[in-house]
């Protein structure tokens, strides 16, 4: 008996939803139980395959088949949105910014070098009579589309491994921009259609690039500052009435706005909102009051997880329900070969300019980590909406082949790869444990009243805290923190003096959502000491306290000293008066 389609659009989203729930809790207990060679999207891939394999032998019929199918328009408008704005909501921006350099190189100059190689491998491979033969455009268009990383499964291990800073800043940072710069690109060699290759239509696809790209990024910034302004003028902050459902209903609408005002005009709205995405943390959240904040990341973070889940569990159900051919499996293999040696002119070539460029070798990329940006390469959401893409864009055969191949990549890279990730780190001895391997903690002063030393804290009294300050400021001076504080960038000196203060209610001291002159500030003092044995000396002799470090997430900010000692700031409370005390107390040391 055929179902009405009411009926059968609910069973199909009840049994999407259920696997969306088993993939989240086995991807919990693999966790729990220490398994990395799984991982929670290679579980949901697992779960998808069955579940194709299960609608395609139960049921022949496209129209009962269509809602386990994977929709492009629902991937574009509903999943993909709050996955990209999370990535820019959550960056960690000290960090980003700080491999900035190297971030763009491996994200605008490396996707573009790498879907060149990938593009002519392929063309002339299909020449040559190796594999189904693309023409030229087509093999460009799915160069662009395979380019287009998505390490989910790589970061994951990343963080619940603390991989050292620096690893994780370049995937991550790599990954945003890739993949906006991946449609953009592939949306700009759709435009070639028809048309002949010239020097004049390459510059005209050049200007086009860069348009979509500058037109895409202002929107994005213009709608996240007008946000920002309301929120300001409003003062939600600091009214009796602190309505933190409206602030979050209304900070989430902003972003939704800058993708389809930048889709509307035909430009990316993927970088519109991951640019909405930074500006919005750097300048929104600051005139939001706390548990607004707070319930605006822990939404958007959420629903961001729920979306991966998603995305890789439909894939998965197209490998027996996707519209695809098996007959040009020749292609597929070539793609393996193509995707290994395109990534490698991705990221080594652009690896040795930097270094080359590089005095500080503390700045350059070492060897290994160049191998481990290689092998994090992991395909996933977006190469497969694009190869989707194709069956409109160019002829139906070549587009199928296309989708075969990127099918069969996404699988392996995803399973394959993500499954070695941690084999990988340990085979290239990248530093895994960060935090707890270069810090042993003497304890925490909290400047709200609390001092504590490990687990065991006791609230004291402002002499005993002052006390417990003077006796910690031999090992960091707390002068050095206050001087490390003060921005040396143009930007940074340009942004904290004028556009800080007039798009937030924050002052120069700090966030003015909590009251006039309030700073967050917790503060963790810990002992480098000497290293143990086979650790490395990586401080200099005679090296002075005052040579800081600085690293700040989206949560705390955290200022390394050198063997001294360091000082971490999390989220709390500091008036001004109790700042100008630490100031007196540094100055007297």
């Amino acid at each position: 008996m055929k179902l009405p389609d009411e009926a059968l659009a609910s069973f199909s989203i009840c049994i999407l939803l259920s696997l969306l729930i088993v993939a989240m809790l086995v991807g919990y207990l693999l966790r729990q139980w220490g398994v990395s060679y799984v991982q929670e999207a290679g579980v949901a891939l697992a779960l998808g395959v069955l579940a194709g394999l299960v609608v395609q032998y139960l049921s022949g019929d496209q129209d009962e088949q269509k809602w386990f199918t994977f929709q492009p328009k629902f991937f574009f408008l509903f999943l993909l949105p709050p996955i990209i704005f999370d990535s820019g909501f959550g960056l960690n921006m000290k960090a980003f910014f700080r491999n900035f350099g190297s971030i763009c190189m491996f994200a605008f100059f490396g996707t573009f070098v790498s879907a060149c190689v990938f593009g002519l491998i392929i063309y002339y491979a299909g020449v040559f009579g190796v594999c189904y033969q693309l023409p030229l455009l087509e093999a460009f268009l799915f160069g662009s589309l395979i380019s287009a990383t998505d390490p989910v499964t790589v970061l994951a291990i990343f963080h619940s491994l603390k991989v050292e800073p620096k690893m994780y800043s370049l995937v991550f940072g790599e990954s945003v921009l890739n993949d906006a710069v991946a449609i953009v690109l592939y949306k700009t060699l759709v435009s070639f259609k028809g048309k002949e290759v010239s020097v004049k239509s390459c510059g005209i696809a050049v200007g086009q690039f860069l348009t979509i790209f500058v037109g895409s990024f202002t929107i994005g910034t213009t709608v996240a500052l007008i946000s920002s302004l309301l929120f300001k003028k409003a003062s939600f902050a600091r009214s009796k009435n602190n309505d933190t459902t409206l602030q979050v209903a209304i900070a989430v609408l902003f972003p939704y706005c800058a993708y389809m005002i930048a889709e509307g005009l035909t430009l990316s709205g993927i970088v519109a909102i991951l640019f909405t995405g930074v500006t919005m943390a750097h300048y929104t959240v600051k005139n939001l009051g706390h548990e607004a904040s707070s319930q605006l990341r822990s939404f958007f973070r959420v629903v961001a997880s729920l979306a991966e889940t998603f995305i890789f569990i439909y894939i998965g159900e197209e490998m027996f329900l996707a519209n695809q051919t098996w007959k040009h499996i020749s292609l597929t293999g070539v793609t393996f070969g193509a995707v290994l040696v395109s990534r490698v002119f991705n990221i080594f070539p652009g690896a040795w300019v930097l270094n080359l460029f590089t005095r500080k070798p503390e700045k350059k990329i070492p060897f290994t980590y160049q191998k481990m940006l290689w092998f994090s390469g992991l395909r996933g959401g977006i190469a497969f909406a694009l190869a989707l893409e194709t069956f409109k864009d160019i002829d139906v055969e070549h587009a199928q082949a296309i989708l075969n191949a990127t099918l069969l990549i996404i699988v392996f890279t995803v399973v394959v790869n993500g499954g070695l990730t941690v084999a990988a780190l340990k085979r290239l001895k990248i530093q895994m444990g960060y935090i707890e391997h270069n810090r042993r903690s003497y304890g925490e002063i909290n400047f709200t009243g609390s001092v504590g030393a490990g687990e065991a804290g006791s609230r004291r009294s402002s002499t005993d805290r002052k006390h417990k300050i003077k006796d910690m400021a031999s090992i960091v001076k707390l002068q050095a923190y206050i001087k490390a504080w003060k921005y040396n960038s143009s930007f940074e000196v340009l942004d904290r003096k004028y556009l800080m203060p007039f798009f937030t209610l924050q002052t120069e001291y700090g966030n003015g959502s909590r009251g006039y002159s309030k700073m967050s500030m917790d503060v963790e003092l810990t002992d480098q000491g000497k290293p143990e044995d086979g650790e490395e000396d990586t401080f200099a002799e005679g090296e002075k306290d005052t040579q800081l470090e600085m690293e700040q997430s989206d949560e705390d900010v955290e200022i390394q000293a050198t063997r001294s000692g360091s000082i971490r700031l999390v989220s709390s409370t500091q008036s001004r008066s109790e700042k100008d005390e630490v100031e007196a107390i540094a100055s007297e040391e």
